[in-house]
């Protein structure tokens, strides 16, 4: 998914973490986050799951700082 955001720049670093999981990790999945590209005023995310047998099960929230 895409986030848009006037304070980030073509140059900006993006820094993203899960910070609230309701499953639990490894039983329902292990959700993670990734930046798959960065340009003036956007950004784009792509949720993964780290666990090879579990399916994600649960909602989550993430965070973004922008530098």
């Amino acid at each position: 998914f895409t986030v848009t955001n006037s304070a980030v720049s073509a140059t900006s670093v993006i820094l993203i973490e899960v910070s609230d999981y309701s499953g639990t990790y490894f039983t329902n999945g292990y959700p993670d986050v990734l930046i798959t590209s960065v340009s003036a005023g956007s950004f784009a995310v792509k949720v993964v799951n780290v666990d090879a047998t579990n399916a994600l099960s649960g909602t989550m929230k993430i965070r973004f700082a922008v530098l």
